[in-house]
């Protein structure tokens, strides 16, 4: 498994396999075009035997006038099914098999000529739309993962998956900081003229025996339920299930956009799901929107928390 590089590396990657895979393809298609070239000089001498043995005209079957391959055609249809009957001459097989590996070899160049065609779309591709196709794809990803499903990503790293779990660890338990509310209460209290509480300067005047009037602004998560994300059925060697720290990513859109205020955006849960941002920041949204999607994460009867390996960079 390959060290996780940036998007301009992945891009760059991707079309420089474009070029090799078209290269290949080029060997298959003149391999493909030979056999099938020398499978109809074969037919074209029999033809004659051909039409008399099998009761056809083959001169006037579209695949053999285009010498392409034709899908749903009929005469295909025909021919692989007589090559199953058991009662034709050695002759008579012969001459079949030549046109089934014909036909075999004309389906190859069609297949081999449309892929061909999509990887030099992909060779042409712009940055922009790289980045784009990406984004569509994880919030496809996303869309499935917040429905209660588990996307499985390759090489043994694992199923990611969304838990619904109790909060165990006390009423005193404040829980984690809600960094948005955090930065807009601080924000409240310097617009009332008022100074934000800091650690240091209070120890300082009580140190001095000064009062010290600092507001405490800190907004926490303070919930009964917690949603823990993890990566389960990993087969990386140590690891069977691993929780991750997420980035709270939100796009430029709706940057410095508090929870609150997106509630107000999103209307619907497609208005949800197509926002640039984190899986946490939308599963908040589709929370508030409609509370009874919880039961898409309840993994067990007990919603307790999963034992798993912290994903530091030293268990890497």
């Amino acid at each position: 498994m390959k060290v996780d590089t940036d998007i301009n590396s992945y891009f760059k990657e991707y079309k420089e396999g474009a070029q090799d895979e078209l290269d290949k393809l080029e060997v298959k298609l003149t391999e493909a075009k030979t056999m099938a070239r020398t499978a109809k000089l074969r037919i074209d001498k029999d033809i004659k035997f051909i039409n008399r043995a099998f009761q056809i005209n083959l001169s006037d079957e579209e695949v053999y006038i285009k010498n392409a391959y034709i899908e749903d055609n009929n005469f295909i249809k025909y021919i692989t099914k007589l090559y199953k009957n058991k009662d034709f001459t050695k002759d008579e097989r012969i001459s079949l098999a030549y046109i089934i590996r014909w036909i075999k070899c004309l389906e190859r160049i069609h297949k081999y000529n449309q892929k061909a065609e999509i990887v030099r779309r992909r060779a042409k591709m712009t940055f922009k739309q790289y980045k784009e196709y990406v984004k569509r794809f994880y919030t496809q990803v996303q869309a499935e993962v917040l429905d209660g499903n588990a996307y499985r990503y390759s090489h043994g790293v694992g199923d990611l998956t969304i838990a619904r779990v109790k909060n165990t660890k006390g009423k005193n338990y404040k829980g984690k900081i809600n960094y948005a509310e955090t930065r807009r209460r601080k924000q409240e209290i310097i617009d009332a003229g008022k100074i934000p509480y800091d650690a240091k300067e209070a120890k300082r005047c009580e140190i001095l025996g000064k009062p010290y009037n600092g507001v405490s602004y800190i907004v926490y998560l303070n919930e009964p339920y917690f949603y823990q994300f993890y990566l389960a059925n990993m087969m990386l060697p140590g690891h069977k299930l691993m929780k991750f720290n997420r980035t709270d990513y939100r796009g430029k859109s709706i940057r410095g956009v508090t929870d609150d205020e997106l509630s107000i955006i999103c209307k619907t849960e497609e208005d949800v799901l197509n926002l640039d941002a984190d899986m946490g920041v939308k599963l908040k949204q589709l929370l508030r929107l409609n509370p009874s999607i919880y039961i898409k994460f309840i993994r067990d009867e007990e919603q307790s928390a999963f034992k798993h390996r912290e994903a530091f960079r030293k268990n890497r």
